[in-house]
C-alpha cells in the first residue's frame, strides 16, 4: 500500500519525479517536473512521492473539486495506486475526480472499478507528439508551407536575425520581453490564464538551471523577439513548455519552433508540443505540423449513488 503526504512541489522533488518518468517511459507533459513546479501556484498543485510512485493533484483546477492526475507508477501497481487514492479521497471527504488519464489508464480504471466512474474524453487536453527530424528540417511535402514561411521570415530579416541558446544569465532579458508580450496580448490585464502562465514563466526563469531547462532566444537587431524553453520527459521525449514570439514579425513563430527543435531536441525521438486547450486556431496550427500521434486524455468523474 501507499502512504500519502501531499505538499507543494519543491526543487528537491525533481530527481525522484524524473527517475519515475524515465522508469515508466511516460511521454506526457503533465509529469514534466519544470511544469509541475512552475505551475504550482496557478493550479494549487500538490505532489506526493512515495513507494516508487508519484501522485499529483490540483486543488483549484475545477472549482469545488480536487483533481487527481493519473498516478505515475509501474503498470502492475496502477490498480493499487488507484485504490489508495480512493481511500485517501474518501477520508478527506472532498469531491474528487481523475484528470489526465491516458486511454490505457482510463481502461484500467474502468476495469478496476466498473460503473464507479463516468469516463469522458478530454480532447482539449490531448497532447501533440511529433517526430523530431521532420520538425528540425521542415523537409518533405507535408511541411512544405511551414518550410516556405520560415524561409520567408529568415530571408526578410537576413543578418538582423540571430539565434542562440537560452541560458540562466538571460532571465531578466527574457522576462522583459515576456512582460511586453503579455501587455500586447492582455491589454486589460484581466486574463487569469495568461497571468498564471506569466507567473509560471517568472518562476521558471528564476530557477532555470535548477529545473534542468534548455531553450533558444531569437533576436532581431540584438533584441529578443522570441524565445522558447523546455525539458526532457521520460526516455525519449522533449517537451516544449513555453514558446513566444513578437506577433508583428510575420512567421517568426515558425523560426522559433524550428530552432527550438534543432538546438534542444536532436537527441530525442519525439517533441511534445502539449495541448491546444480547445483554442480552435491553436488546434489547427498544431495539426498542420502533422503530429506523429495524439496522446489522448480522459477524465473520470465519480458517479454518485
Amino acid at each position: 500500500m501507499f502512504s500519502f503526504m501531499f505538499e507543494q512541489p519543491k526543487l528537491g522533488h525533481r530527481a525522484a519525479l524524473e527517475k519515475l518518468a524515465r522508469d515508466t517511459g511516460t511521454r506526457s507533459c503533465q509529469y514534466a517536473f519544470p511544469a509541475v513546479y512552475s505551475l504550482r501556484e496557478k493550479y494549487d498543485t500538490e505532489l506526493c512521492l512515495t513507494d516508487n510512485a508519484a501522485f499529483l493533484r490540483s486543488l483549484s483546477r475545477t472549482p469545488g473539486r480536487v483533481d487527481y492526475f493519473a498516478p505515475l507508477c509501474p503498470a502492475d501497481r496502477f490498480a493499487d495506486a488507484l485504490a489508495c487514492v480512493e481511500q485517501f479521497a474518501a477520508a478527506e471527504g472532498r469531491p474528487y475526480a481523475f484528470f489526465g488519464l491516458t486511454a490505457d489508464q482510463a481502461a484500467a480504471l474502468d476495469m478496476y472499478a466498473p460503473g464507479r466512474y463516468r469516463i469522458i474524453e478530454d480532447r482539449d487536453w490531448a497532447e501533440y507528439l511529433y517526430d523530431v527530424q521532420p520538425l528540425a528540417t521542415l523537409a518533405g511535402s507535408a511541411l512544405k508551407q511551414k518550410r516556405k514561411e520560415a524561409h520567408q521570415c529568415r530571408n526578410h530579416l537576413g543578418d538582423r536575425l540571430t539565434v542562440e541558446p537560452l541560458q540562466a544569465q538571460h532571465a531578466d532579458e527574457v522576462l522583459s520581453f515576456q512582460h511586453k508580450w503579455l501587455a500586447v496580448h492582455d491589454e486589460t490585464g484581466e486574463d487569469a490564464s495568461l497571468a498564471g502562465e506569466n507567473r509560471a514563466i517568472e518562476i521558471a526563469m528564476a530557477e532555470y538551471d535548477a529545473l534542468g531547462l534548455s531553450g533558444v532566444i531569437v533576436r532581431i537587431d540584438g533584441e529578443i523577439a522570441g524565445y522558447s524553453y523546455g525539458c526532457v520527459i521520460g526516455r525519449d521525449t522533449y517537451d516544449i513548455l513555453v514558446q513566444k514570439a513578437a506577433a508583428e514579425v510575420k512567421f517568426l513563430y515558425r523560426v522559433v519552433f524550428q530552432e527550438s527543435v534543432r538546438l534542444c531536441a536532436q537527441d530525442f525521438r519525439y517533441i511534445n508540443a502539449e495541448e491546444d486547450i480547445g483554442i480552435a486556431g491553436l488546434r489547427a496550427l498544431k495539426l498542420s505540423y502533422r503530429p506523429a500521434f495524439l496522446l489522448e486524455k480522459y477524465r473520470a468523474e465519480v458517479i454518485e449513488a
